[in-house]
């Protein structure tokens, strides 16, 4: 139940089944970077709701909000993705019972 909010760059986008993932570059206040393993839902859930494999892209400037994970401080189920130009990205898995990034 424990909730996020980062910004970074997206690093690397996986959409595969049975969770697309992609990963987002976070730097702290003192520029040391983390890596954020962030969970959707399914390609073909995501593709019911306009994604594509090519809605995120390597270099993209996002900012994330979702649930962490409960055993890994750097990956989360992502509920909402905004891009720089504010575009708005429904994130959240299709099934609320969903593993979530454990």
């Amino acid at each position: 139940s424990k909730t996020f909010n980062v910004k970074g760059k997206v690093s690397k986008v996986e959409w595969t089944n049975p969770h697309v993932r992609f990963y987002v570059d976070v730097a702290d206040a003192s520029g040391k970077v983390m890596t954020w393993n962030m969970e959707l839902a399914s390609p073909s859930a995501l593709a019911r709701n306009g994604w594509t494999s090519r809605t995120l892209k390597v270099g993209d400037q996002v900012s994330v909000e979702g649930y962490a994970a409960k055993v890994a401080p750097d990956r989360g189920n992502a509920r909402s993705v905004v891009t720089a130009d504010g575009r708005s990205l429904f994130g959240g898995a299709a099934d609320d019972n969903a593993p979530g990034g454990n």
